[in-house]
């Protein structure tokens, strides 16, 4: 071969051998894009370094406590000066979004059982729908067993790859998902031509099988190193999810929107709604007040704003025709006809309560109050 794998070194005349520099499964290349001080490229410790494509549109998105974000559609990465040894070790935080496309597609130089001399050779894990999500493994156009992936989308995972000659095992987290034999494929070695290995899509780049995933740590490694799944140094539980930087999960459902219901919490690590006290957030006693709007200071516990009608300006001038009556010792009285009041700047959680004192005449049929939902 023209050159080692990374982490071993050549050994020269006459028995000319690569041996190893350090210990078997020693990491060769770590990166955390969040903390790296250096983007596009991102410069790995000790070796490799991961580009952005030259166009721009196909660039990931560094976002804040999640890493890389890949749209799914033109978003990879290359990944540049790393050749693999016939054993390997690749750990990978995921957040996967969609049931289809490539975590990552290395590319090869053997086996050439599967084309010419010029076709390209990849080893790869891509995830696909087979009556349900899956993840499965590929060498030399030859898929591995497959296995559910219905635990890894809207989750973090740390995925762990091994190949071993033939061999090749695959884990989520601490569970060991993927154990397959490539009969056939006796050799495997990093390309010798320099060609960048691809991170969210195949190493044909353009091949539509793009990954919509959040990718916040890559670590490689030289060859085998034992219970690779117990492999862990950031706890999942602190990584955000949201695809755009300025949106806040929700605890409840996983949506992310750009609020929070009131009276929630803001978490910081990872950024997500947390539930308030349960406690009273707005209480409003109309005997007490003579006109609209209504609405409390940023220190008062009681939160939202309510307005008259929808020709009441808020000048606490001159009443709206659709605005309620305030009424000594009764509070709004609401004709029935027209008058409506609207309640702003407050945002209801899944679960809440409301109580209403009122007094409604005999035999009256009317709408007591609509929320306004999403």
């Amino acid at each position: 071969m023209a050159k080692c794998p990374t982490g071993f070194a050549l050994n020269g005349e006459p028995s000319r051998t690569c041996d190893i520099e350090g210990g078997i499964g020693d990491i060769i290349s770590s990166m955390t894009f969040n903390t790296n001080p250096s983007q596009w490229p991102f410069l790995a410790l000790p070796f490799g370094k991961f580009e952005a494509p030259i166009i721009f549109l196909n660039h990931p998105t560094l976002l804040p406590n999640r890493g890389l974000y890949f749209n799914g559609f033109t978003n990879f990465l290359r990944l540049y000066e790393i050749r693999f040894n016939f054993q390997l070790t690749i750990h990978a935080w995921v957040y996967a979004f969609s049931n289809s496309g490539y975590l990552f597609s290395l590319e090869t130089a053997t086996p050439q059982n599967a084309g010419g001399l010029l076709e390209d050779n990849e080893l790869a894990v891509k995830f696909g729908e087979f009556n349900g999500p899956k993840i499965y493994g590929i060498w030399n156009t030859v898929d591995s067993t497959h296995a559910s992936a219905e635990s890894l989308l809207n989750n973090w995972s740390i995925i762990h790859f091994q190949l071993d000659g033939i061999d090749m095992k695959l884990w989520s987290n601490d569970s060991l998902m993927i154990t397959f034999n490539f009969a056939g494929a006796e050799f495997y070695h990093d390309t010798l031509l320099d060609l960048p290995h691809v991170f969210g899509n195949s190493i044909k780049e353009f091949s539509q099988d793009a990954m919509e995933m959040h990718l916040w740590q890559v670590i490689l490694r030289n060859g085998l190193i034992p219970n690779p799944e117990l492999i862990v140094d950031v706890n999942l539980d602190t990584l955000d999810t949201c695809k755009e930087e300025h949106l806040i999960a929700q605890i409840l459902n996983g949506d992310c929107l750009d609020y929070c219901p009131t009276g929630s919490i803001i978490g910081s690590l990872p950024r997500i709604c947390l539930d308030g006290p349960d406690v009273e957030i707005s209480t409003a006693v109309f005997t007490t007040i003579a006109e609209f709007p209504l609405s409390f200071f940023d220190v008062d516990v009681s939160k939202g704003k309510y307005l008259g009608g929808l020709t009441d300006l808020g000048l606490g001038l001159i009443r709206g025709i659709d605005d309620p009556i305030f009424l000594p010792f009764r509070g709004l009285y609401f004709d029935g006809f027209n008058d409506f009041m609207r309640f702003v700047d407050f945002v209801f959680a899944r679960e809440s309560r409301l109580t209403v004192v009122l007094r409604k005449p005999m035999g009256v049929e009317g709408t007591l109050f609509s929320f306004d939902t999403i």
